[in-house]
Protein backbone atom coordinates (compact mmCIF):
# COMPACT_ATOMS: atom_id res chain seq x y z
CA UNK A 1 0.00 0.00 0.00
CA UNK A 2 1.01 3.40 -1.09
CA UNK A 3 1.46 6.01 1.69
CA UNK A 4 -1.48 7.88 2.39
CA UNK A 5 -3.67 5.15 0.97
CA UNK A 6 -5.97 3.42 3.23
CA UNK A 7 -7.37 6.22 5.02
CA UNK A 8 -10.32 5.04 6.95
CA UNK A 9 -13.96 6.01 6.00
CA UNK A 10 -15.53 8.63 8.35
CA UNK A 11 -17.67 5.56 10.30
CA UNK A 12 -14.53 3.69 10.59
CA UNK A 13 -15.26 0.60 13.49
CA UNK A 14 -11.86 -0.31 15.13
CA UNK A 15 -11.40 -3.58 16.63
CA UNK A 16 -9.90 -4.86 20.22
CA UNK A 17 -6.57 -2.93 20.67
CA UNK A 18 -4.60 -1.54 23.53
CA UNK A 19 -7.10 0.90 24.51
CA UNK A 20 -10.15 -1.63 24.92
CA UNK A 21 -7.20 -4.22 27.00
CA UNK A 22 -6.68 -1.08 29.52
CA UNK A 23 -10.53 -0.47 30.00
CA UNK A 24 -11.27 -4.43 30.26
CA UNK A 25 -8.30 -4.89 33.14
CA UNK A 26 -9.65 -1.45 34.84
CA UNK A 27 -13.17 -2.66 35.19
CA UNK A 28 -14.54 -3.36 38.99
CA UNK A 29 -15.73 -6.99 39.44
CA UNK A 30 -19.39 -7.82 39.83
CA UNK A 31 -21.90 -9.24 40.01
CA UNK A 32 -24.24 -6.37 39.17
CA UNK A 33 -27.40 -6.23 38.29
CA UNK A 34 -27.35 -3.25 35.05
CA UNK A 35 -24.08 -2.35 33.32
CA UNK A 36 -23.95 0.75 30.47
CA UNK A 37 -20.96 0.41 27.58
CA UNK A 38 -20.80 3.99 26.35
CA UNK A 39 -19.60 4.56 22.71
CA UNK A 40 -19.46 0.71 22.38
CA UNK A 41 -17.45 1.00 18.81
CA UNK A 42 -17.11 -2.90 17.83
CA UNK A 43 -18.69 -4.39 21.09
CA UNK A 44 -15.48 -5.82 23.11
CA UNK A 45 -16.31 -3.90 26.13
CA UNK A 46 -19.87 -5.08 26.53
CA UNK A 47 -18.72 -8.75 26.25
CA UNK A 48 -16.34 -7.79 29.27
CA UNK A 49 -19.49 -5.93 30.94
CA UNK A 50 -21.90 -9.18 30.30
CA UNK A 51 -19.65 -11.48 32.45
CA UNK A 52 -20.45 -8.78 35.23
CA UNK A 53 -24.15 -8.04 34.83
CA UNK A 54 -27.57 -9.41 34.37
CA UNK A 55 -28.20 -6.78 32.20
CA UNK A 56 -26.12 -4.34 29.85
CA UNK A 57 -26.55 -1.75 27.51
CA UNK A 58 -24.77 -0.44 24.65
CA UNK A 59 -24.96 3.07 23.21
CA UNK A 60 -22.98 4.29 20.30
CA UNK A 61 -23.18 7.16 17.53
CA UNK A 62 -22.64 5.02 14.62
CA UNK A 63 -25.18 2.85 13.12
CA UNK A 64 -22.55 0.80 11.27
CA UNK A 65 -20.58 0.57 14.89
CA UNK A 66 -23.91 -0.99 16.51
CA UNK A 67 -24.56 -3.26 13.46
CA UNK A 68 -20.61 -4.53 13.93
CA UNK A 69 -21.00 -5.04 17.72
CA UNK A 70 -24.28 -7.25 16.99
CA UNK A 71 -22.14 -9.31 14.96
CA UNK A 72 -19.71 -9.04 18.24
CA UNK A 73 -22.60 -10.76 20.80
CA UNK A 74 -24.10 -12.77 18.52
CA UNK A 75 -20.64 -14.52 17.70
CA UNK A 76 -20.03 -14.75 21.52
CA UNK A 77 -23.58 -16.29 22.23
CA UNK A 78 -24.18 -13.38 24.56
CA UNK A 79 -28.17 -12.14 24.16
CA UNK A 80 -28.50 -9.77 27.26
CA UNK A 81 -26.87 -6.70 25.59
CA UNK A 82 -29.05 -3.90 24.28
CA UNK A 83 -28.11 -1.97 21.54
CA UNK A 84 -29.30 1.72 21.56
CA UNK A 85 -28.14 4.68 18.52
CA UNK A 86 -27.26 7.93 19.47
CA UNK A 87 -24.41 10.23 21.73
CA UNK A 88 -23.31 9.28 25.22
CA UNK A 89 -26.05 9.17 27.54
CA UNK A 90 -28.61 10.23 25.80
CA UNK A 91 -29.80 6.74 24.40
CA UNK A 92 -30.48 6.07 28.48
CA UNK A 93 -31.93 9.14 29.38
CA UNK A 94 -33.46 8.58 33.06
CA UNK A 95 -32.04 4.73 33.41
CA UNK A 96 -29.71 4.36 36.11
CA UNK A 97 -26.66 1.52 36.12
CA UNK A 98 -24.61 -0.25 38.92
CA UNK A 99 -21.36 -0.31 36.18
CA UNK A 100 -20.67 2.41 33.84
CA UNK A 101 -17.89 2.11 31.22
CA UNK A 102 -16.83 3.62 28.31
CA UNK A 103 -13.22 3.98 26.21
CA UNK A 104 -14.84 7.51 24.82
CA UNK A 105 -14.02 9.29 21.16
CA UNK A 106 -11.56 11.47 23.05
CA UNK A 107 -9.09 12.56 20.37
CA UNK A 108 -8.20 16.21 21.29
CA UNK A 109 -8.13 17.63 17.55
CA UNK A 110 -9.41 20.64 16.05
CA UNK A 111 -11.25 19.14 13.66
CA UNK A 112 -13.24 16.07 14.35
CA UNK A 113 -13.58 13.49 10.85
CA UNK A 114 -13.95 10.46 12.62
CA UNK A 115 -16.66 9.43 14.79
CA UNK A 116 -14.57 6.45 16.36
CA UNK A 117 -11.93 8.51 17.90
CA UNK A 118 -13.41 12.47 17.59
CA UNK A 119 -16.38 13.17 19.53
CA UNK A 120 -16.66 16.85 18.21
CA UNK A 121 -16.43 18.78 21.21
CA UNK A 122 -14.16 21.22 22.11
CA UNK A 123 -10.70 20.09 23.20
CA UNK A 124 -11.02 17.39 26.35
CA UNK A 125 -14.58 18.72 26.92
CA UNK A 126 -16.08 15.01 26.14
CA UNK A 127 -14.54 13.51 28.66
CA UNK A 128 -15.77 16.46 30.96
CA UNK A 129 -19.02 15.48 30.35
CA UNK A 130 -18.79 12.04 30.87
CA UNK A 131 -18.10 12.41 34.04
CA UNK A 132 -20.23 15.39 35.13
CA UNK A 133 -23.62 13.76 33.53
CA UNK A 134 -22.36 10.16 35.22
CA UNK A 135 -23.63 10.40 38.92
CA UNK A 136 -27.55 11.00 37.09
CA UNK A 137 -27.05 7.49 35.75
CA UNK A 138 -25.85 5.36 38.27
CA UNK A 139 -27.19 3.61 40.99
CA UNK A 140 -26.00 4.78 44.67
CA UNK A 141 -22.75 2.92 45.02
CA UNK A 142 -22.73 2.26 41.01
CA UNK A 143 -19.39 2.65 39.39
CA UNK A 144 -18.44 5.03 36.30
CA UNK A 145 -15.03 3.83 34.37
CA UNK A 146 -13.55 6.00 31.76
CA UNK A 147 -10.44 6.21 29.78
CA UNK A 148 -9.30 9.82 28.92
CA UNK A 149 -7.04 11.98 27.69
CA UNK A 150 -7.20 15.71 29.09
CA UNK A 151 -5.12 18.85 28.32
CA UNK A 152 -2.10 19.92 30.11
CA UNK A 153 -2.58 24.28 29.68
CA UNK A 154 0.21 26.66 30.59
CA UNK A 155 -0.13 27.71 34.03
CA UNK A 156 -2.44 24.75 35.15
CA UNK A 157 -2.19 22.04 36.73
CA UNK A 158 -3.72 18.74 35.19
CA UNK A 159 -5.46 17.17 38.56
CA UNK A 160 -6.95 20.88 39.20
CA UNK A 161 -8.42 20.51 36.16
CA UNK A 162 -9.99 17.40 35.79
CA UNK A 163 -10.47 17.60 39.44
CA UNK A 164 -12.82 20.07 38.47
CA UNK A 165 -14.80 17.99 36.63
CA UNK A 166 -16.11 15.80 39.49
CA UNK A 167 -16.85 19.04 41.93
CA UNK A 168 -19.64 18.76 43.42
CA UNK A 169 -20.83 15.30 41.97
CA UNK A 170 -20.88 13.57 45.09
CA UNK A 171 -18.88 10.92 43.60
CA UNK A 172 -15.43 9.30 44.83
CA UNK A 173 -13.23 8.52 42.77
CA UNK A 174 -9.47 7.61 41.74
CA UNK A 175 -7.33 9.44 39.03
CA UNK A 176 -4.51 8.31 37.30
CA UNK A 177 -1.95 9.62 34.49
CA UNK A 178 -0.43 6.90 32.86
CA UNK A 179 1.02 8.81 30.38
CA UNK A 180 2.02 12.45 28.85
CA UNK A 181 2.66 13.05 25.23
CA UNK A 182 4.08 16.20 23.26
CA UNK A 183 1.91 17.85 21.40
CA UNK A 184 3.76 16.77 18.24
CA UNK A 185 4.36 13.58 19.51
CA UNK A 186 0.36 13.85 19.70
CA UNK A 187 -0.37 14.87 16.27
CA UNK A 188 1.96 12.52 14.33
CA UNK A 189 0.49 9.53 16.62
CA UNK A 190 -3.10 9.90 15.46
CA UNK A 191 -1.70 11.00 11.87
CA UNK A 192 -0.38 7.52 11.62
CA UNK A 193 -3.67 6.02 13.04
CA UNK A 194 -5.46 7.13 10.81
CA UNK A 195 -2.68 6.43 7.80
CA UNK A 196 -1.87 9.86 6.72
CA UNK A 197 1.43 9.38 7.14
CA UNK A 198 2.83 10.51 3.50
CA UNK A 199 -0.14 11.79 2.08
CA UNK A 200 -0.70 14.94 0.08
CA UNK A 201 -2.48 16.21 3.31
CA UNK A 202 -0.28 15.29 5.90
CA UNK A 203 1.75 18.53 6.19
CA UNK A 204 -1.29 20.72 6.03
CA UNK A 205 -3.32 18.74 9.13
CA UNK A 206 0.12 18.70 11.14
CA UNK A 207 0.92 21.91 10.62
CA UNK A 208 -3.34 23.16 11.81
CA UNK A 209 -3.15 20.47 15.26
CA UNK A 210 0.19 22.22 16.14
CA UNK A 211 -1.08 25.61 15.54
CA UNK A 212 -4.42 25.01 17.30
CA UNK A 213 -2.48 23.68 20.63
CA UNK A 214 -0.35 26.58 20.43
CA UNK A 215 -3.47 28.93 20.12
CA UNK A 216 -4.75 27.04 23.34
CA UNK A 217 -1.44 27.00 25.09
CA UNK A 218 -1.76 23.12 25.50
CA UNK A 219 1.88 22.24 26.33
CA UNK A 220 0.86 18.13 26.72
CA UNK A 221 -1.64 15.67 26.40
CA UNK A 222 -2.19 13.69 29.57
CA UNK A 223 -3.83 9.90 28.89
CA UNK A 224 -4.80 7.87 31.94
CA UNK A 225 -8.04 6.41 33.49
CA UNK A 226 -10.86 8.04 35.90
CA UNK A 227 -12.96 5.35 37.85
CA UNK A 228 -15.66 6.89 40.04
CA UNK A 229 -17.97 5.68 42.91
CA UNK A 230 -21.46 7.59 43.55
CA UNK A 231 -21.34 7.31 47.21
CA UNK A 232 -24.04 10.43 47.19
CA UNK A 233 -21.75 12.00 49.80
CA UNK A 234 -20.52 16.03 50.61
CA UNK A 235 -17.07 14.77 52.27
CA UNK A 236 -16.80 11.92 48.74
CA UNK A 237 -12.53 12.21 48.31
CA UNK A 238 -11.33 12.15 44.97
CA UNK A 239 -7.25 11.02 44.48
CA UNK A 240 -5.31 12.22 41.50
CA UNK A 241 -1.93 10.93 40.76
CA UNK A 242 0.32 10.16 38.18
CA UNK A 243 1.70 6.53 37.82
CA UNK A 244 4.30 5.48 35.17
CA UNK A 245 5.46 2.25 36.58
CA UNK A 246 4.33 -1.15 35.73
CA UNK A 247 1.44 -2.15 38.40
CA UNK A 248 -0.39 -5.56 39.02
CA UNK A 249 -3.48 -6.60 37.06
CA UNK A 250 -6.03 -6.48 36.76
CA UNK A 251 -6.15 -3.38 38.17
CA UNK A 252 -10.46 -3.78 38.76
CA UNK A 253 -9.61 -6.57 41.12
CA UNK A 254 -8.46 -4.04 43.72
CA UNK A 255 -9.81 -0.83 42.74
CA UNK A 256 -12.66 -0.49 45.40
CA UNK A 257 -9.65 -0.43 47.95
CA UNK A 258 -8.23 2.19 46.37
CA UNK A 259 -10.94 4.55 46.62
CA UNK A 260 -11.73 2.95 49.71
CA UNK A 261 -8.56 3.61 50.76
CA UNK A 262 -8.61 7.32 50.24
CA UNK A 263 -12.25 7.91 51.32
CA UNK A 264 -11.16 6.48 55.10
CA UNK A 265 -8.61 8.66 55.44
CA UNK A 266 -10.20 11.73 54.13
CA UNK A 267 -13.13 11.26 56.90
CA UNK A 268 -11.08 10.29 59.62
CA UNK A 269 -10.13 13.02 62.41
CA UNK A 270 -7.07 12.88 64.51
CA UNK A 271 -9.14 11.79 67.51
CA UNK A 272 -10.85 8.42 65.26
CA UNK A 273 -7.43 7.78 63.88
CA UNK A 274 -6.28 6.93 67.49
CA UNK A 275 -8.88 5.21 68.24
CA UNK A 276 -9.11 3.00 65.17
CA UNK A 277 -7.87 -0.49 64.63
CA UNK A 278 -5.84 -0.63 61.70
CA UNK A 279 -3.33 -2.89 60.47
CA UNK A 280 -0.93 -3.43 57.94
CA UNK A 281 -1.74 -4.26 54.39
CA UNK A 282 -0.90 -7.29 52.91
CA UNK A 283 2.01 -7.72 50.77
CA UNK A 284 3.46 -4.92 52.36
CA UNK A 285 7.21 -5.08 52.89
CA UNK A 286 10.05 -3.11 55.33
CA UNK A 287 13.06 -2.11 53.54
CA UNK A 288 16.29 -0.77 55.47
CA UNK A 289 19.02 1.29 53.61
CA UNK A 290 22.11 1.72 55.08
CA UNK A 291 25.97 1.69 55.95
CA UNK A 292 26.35 -2.10 57.11
CA UNK A 293 27.04 -2.60 60.50
CA UNK A 294 25.86 0.91 61.31
CA UNK A 295 23.39 1.59 64.47
CA UNK A 296 20.78 3.50 62.27
CA UNK A 297 19.81 2.78 58.83
CA UNK A 298 19.77 5.77 56.23
CA UNK A 299 16.27 4.93 55.32
CA UNK A 300 12.92 3.13 56.15
CA UNK A 301 11.30 2.22 53.21
CA UNK A 302 7.68 0.65 52.78
CA UNK A 303 6.93 -1.07 49.71
CA UNK A 304 3.68 -2.73 48.61
CA UNK A 305 4.61 -6.27 46.30
CA UNK A 306 1.23 -6.31 44.75
CA UNK A 307 -1.37 -4.18 43.97
CA UNK A 308 0.27 -0.34 43.20
CA UNK A 309 3.67 -1.42 44.28
CA UNK A 310 3.84 2.12 45.81
CA UNK A 311 7.22 2.85 48.06
CA UNK A 312 6.63 5.04 50.57
CA UNK A 313 10.18 6.79 53.16
CA UNK A 314 8.87 6.25 56.69
CA UNK A 315 10.19 7.07 60.10
CA UNK A 316 11.07 5.06 62.93
CA UNK A 317 7.54 5.63 64.41
CA UNK A 318 5.68 4.63 61.46
CA UNK A 319 8.18 1.32 60.88
CA UNK A 320 7.60 0.40 64.59
CA UNK A 321 3.71 0.92 64.13
CA UNK A 322 4.03 -1.49 60.91
CA UNK A 323 5.73 -3.98 62.57
CA UNK A 324 3.25 -4.86 65.28
CA UNK A 325 -0.32 -2.89 64.05
CA UNK A 326 -2.13 -6.17 63.66
CA UNK A 327 -6.26 -4.66 63.80
CA UNK A 328 -6.14 -5.95 67.58
CA UNK A 329 -5.32 -2.21 69.40
CA UNK A 330 -6.14 0.89 68.95
CA UNK A 331 -3.66 3.30 67.43
CA UNK A 332 -3.38 5.85 70.25
CA UNK A 333 -2.25 3.20 73.00
CA UNK A 334 0.16 1.65 70.37
CA UNK A 335 2.10 4.93 69.65
CA UNK A 336 1.99 5.68 73.61
CA UNK A 337 4.47 2.24 74.17
CA UNK A 338 6.35 2.89 70.90
CA UNK A 339 6.94 6.59 72.38
CA UNK A 340 8.46 4.67 75.86
CA UNK A 341 10.48 2.40 73.93
CA UNK A 342 11.91 5.04 71.65
CA UNK A 343 12.15 7.00 74.58
CA UNK A 344 10.18 9.64 72.90
CA UNK A 345 7.15 12.02 74.39
CA UNK A 346 4.07 10.33 74.00
CA UNK A 347 2.16 13.67 73.74
CA UNK A 348 4.30 14.92 70.71
CA UNK A 349 4.05 11.22 68.87
CA UNK A 350 0.38 11.32 68.88
CA UNK A 351 0.34 14.86 67.73
CA UNK A 352 2.30 14.15 64.67
CA UNK A 353 1.59 10.81 63.36
CA UNK A 354 -1.99 11.33 62.21
CA UNK A 355 -1.08 13.18 59.42
CA UNK A 356 1.63 10.53 58.02
CA UNK A 357 -0.66 7.30 58.82
CA UNK A 358 -3.54 9.27 57.06
CA UNK A 359 -1.48 9.83 53.95
CA UNK A 360 -0.17 5.84 54.61
CA UNK A 361 -3.99 4.47 54.84
CA UNK A 362 -4.32 6.83 51.40
CA UNK A 363 -2.05 5.18 49.27
CA UNK A 364 -2.67 1.58 50.71
CA UNK A 365 0.06 0.74 53.23
CA UNK A 366 -2.23 0.35 56.22
CA UNK A 367 -5.86 -0.29 56.15
CA UNK A 368 -8.49 0.44 59.17
CA UNK A 369 -9.92 -2.35 60.41
CA UNK A 370 -12.46 -1.05 62.54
Amino acid sequence: MRPGQGVPRPDHVVGAGGASASMAQLLVDGPFERALDVGTGCGVQALHLASRAAEVAATDVNPRALRLAEVTWALSDVPHVRPQQGSLYEPVAGERFDLIACNPPFVITPDARYTYRESGLAGDGVCAELVRRAPAHLTDGGWCQILANWLHVEGEDWRDRVGEWMAGTGCSGWVVQRDVQDPAEYVELWLRDSCEVGSPEYTRRYDAWLDYFEREAVQGIGYGWISLRNDVAQDAAVRLEEFRHEIEQPVGRYLPEVVDGAMTANRLTDAALLSAHVALAPEVVEERVGVPGAPDPERILLRQRGGLRRVAQVGTIEAALASVCDGTMPVGPLLDAIAELTDRDAAEVRARTPDVLRSLIAEGFFRVAR
